[in-house]
């Protein structure tokens, strides 16, 4: 894998809780350096050497995960020894994972125009978009806003499983997404599933819901 400035990364402090965003400046096998997005209040030991830090990387669409220690911060650029060999922790991207949580939706009509917000439940979710239900009396447009939160790792994981070793906790800032409508289909109990298609979504959300998928659903 190599690292390169396009690709995210994220950087987690287990021992501090503190989780702290980039870009992949350089890379090889032995270290990385990143380019943090903000290193404003951080606490003053965060980046002694050898501090452990728990490391996520995006490279083409592909979830990584290492563990490190810090060796030096200097002006936002954070150079990390790699205790171990990134390793694939993402799903295929397409793949779409059963998981039940609440979000906000609008529908999105000529510039400038939108609806009003309305609660649907999430079905399923993957890398590339969602399953809502929503009632059969509402009527779906093509273009929709999302606004969503996703659920901690500890209340959706499976039994046995310890999904704070996949990655960083989840941002408390909910996730706001433009999305596609792929289809519609009719479900027994009258309601409707819509099958949606992400369209706008921030890296660094891409990055929140694939570490979520692959803390939630580990290879």
């Amino acid at each position: 894998m190599a690292g390169r400035q396009s690709n995210l990364a994220e950087a987690r402090f287990p021992r501090q809780g503190v989780s702290l965003q980039g870009c992949v400046m350089k890379m090889n096998r032995e270290r990385i350096t990143l380019l943090l997005r903000s290193v404003a209040d951080c606490p003053p030991d965060l980046f002694l050497p050898k501090t452990p830090v728990e490391l996520v990387i995006v490279a083409k669409s592909v979830l990584y995960w290492a563990a490190a220690e810090t060796l030096s911060e200097h002006n936002g650029a954070l150079t990390l020894a790699l205790c171990s060999p990134p390793v694939k922790i993402q799903r295929r991207r397409d793949w779409r994972y059963a998981c039940v949580f609440e979000l906000a939706y609008r529908a999105l009509h000529q510039p400038g125009c939108v609806g009003a917000w309305k609660n649907a439940a999430v079905m399923d979710i993957s890398n590339s978009g969602m399953g809502l239900m929503v009632e059969s009396s509402v009527k779906i447009p093509r273009l929709v806003e999302l606004l969503f939160q996703l659920p901690d790792y500890d209340a959706v994981a499976k039994p046995g499983r310890d999904a704070s070793a996949y990655g960083a906790s989840l941002e408390a800032r909910p996730i706001k997404a433009t999305s596609r409508v792929t289809h519609v289909r009719p479900n027994a109990d009258g309601t409707l599933l819509v099958g949606l298609c992400f369209k706008t979504l921030s890296p660094f959300d891409q990055l929140r819901v694939a570490r979520f998928i692959s803390a939630v659903w580990p290879e």
